[in-house]
């Protein structure tokens, strides 16, 4: 027999789904998490529900036994004329029976204590989410699995989310000010922006870090990104953490000492960066890898590349070809044959005294 395909709800990351596939995720992911949201209303409105309910009933039971004109008529015909009365509408005359001259009073008191208050608001936030944005980025929270959380919404976790977004990954963002400057424009993308201090090990768990693929402690105190990492692996031993640190020292004490896979400086990303940048201008990012800093830059080729491969250029220096773009067409990651041409955007990364032999030979 041969292997079946995943299905949508089952598939590994790295994945491909098919449009349909994917579309069927969102539908399913869209229900499950409606119905989690019903469940919170549910478990918060549930008192007044149930009185409401026992009042419509009782009142329709004692209607049709009571009431001269429903004698005789069906247990929902009482019920509707109940409901009526609850909403002062008398669809029957006056009766003379005393039990039910007694409903036609109590009724309608019972309706405003209870619809025009409690039954209302509950039906309102179920076909209006938007009055309950927390309780339904929590559901919608939970349906998700092998996610990204991000912790922090700045100037930092808000380019992390978009590229995240960018890839494919479903995120979860956690951010302590709900009226933070990205907040709104994230929530319009449909993410799940939780409102809280994510130190706090529920607000994880309404996160699902125990379902995360990874987690992104991007806020700007080290000691914050630090508990948030140690809560999270608590949790998850096996989830991936990535943090943002400001003390090189503090970044490399945490890597080794907590088995943090990845513990970023600001200082040390940006230290490269800036270096570069005072004595190239093609340079456009830096990055370490160990002791290592390579830098990817932009040449514009002219006469000195003009008819050469990128085989060619990659042999006379040490270089990696990323790029390159001729008017509106990129290729990424051309073939070894690819003809470079005057005018063509060369994007290639190496080390900065390749860059600056390049710069000034191109």
């Amino acid at each position: 027999m041969g292997a079946e395909s995943p299905s949508p709800m089952s598939a590994r990351p790295g994945t491909v789904w098919s449009p349909t596939a994917r579309a069927v995720h969102l539908v399913v992911r869209a229900i499950r998490a409606r119905l989690r949201f019903y469940a919170v209303l549910l478990r918060e409105f549930w008192l007044a529900l149930a009185i409401f309910g026992s009042v419509v009933s009782l009142g329709g039971l004692a209607l049709v036994t009571y009431h001269e004109a429903l004698q005789g008529h069906s247990f929902l015909e009482g019920v509707w004329t109940a409901l009526a009365l609850m909403l002062m509408q008398a669809p029957v005359p006056f009766s003379s029976a005393w039990q039910v001259q007694i409903l036609f009073f109590l009724l309608p008191f019972l309706g405003i204590a209870l619809v025009a208050e409690q039954v209302i608001r509950f039906c309102i936030l179920v076909f209006n989410k938007e009055n309950r944005l927390e309780d339904w980025y929590v559901a919608l929270a939970s349906t998700y699995g092998k996610h990204y959380i991000v912790c922090g919404l700045g100037n930092i976790g808000y380019r992390v989310v978009k590229y995240l977004k960018r890839l494919g990954k479903d995120v979860v963002v956690l951010e302590l000010r709900a009226d933070g400057e990205f907040v709104k424009e994230v929530q319009d993308r449909d993410i799940p922006v939780v409102i809280g201090d994510a130190r706090r090990a529920d607000l994880l768990v309404s996160a699902g870090i125990e379902r995360a693929e990874a987690i992104l402690a991007v806020t700007d105190n080290d000691l914050a990104n630090l508990e948030i990492a140690m809560d999270a692996r608590q949790i998850n031993p096996d989830v991936r953490v990535v943090l943002r640190m400001f003390d090189d020292s503090l970044a490399s004490k945490v890597k080794k000492a907590f088995n943090i896979q990845v513990a970023f400086s600001s200082s040390g990303l940006a230290g490269p960066a800036f270096a570069a940048a005072s004595t190239s201008t093609a340079v456009r990012q830096s990055y370490t890898v160990r002791e290592d800093i390579y830098h990817v830059a932009e040449l514009t080729v002219g006469s000195g590349f003009e008819g050469k491969t990128v085989h060619d250029l990659q042999h006379q220096y040490p270089c990696s070809v990323l790029a390159v773009v001729r008017g509106d067409d990129r290729q990424s990651f051309p073939p070894p044959g690819r003809l470079l041409a005057r005018g063509d955007l060369l994007i290639a990364a190496a080390a900065l005294e390749t860059i600056t032999a390049m710069e000034s030979a191109v």
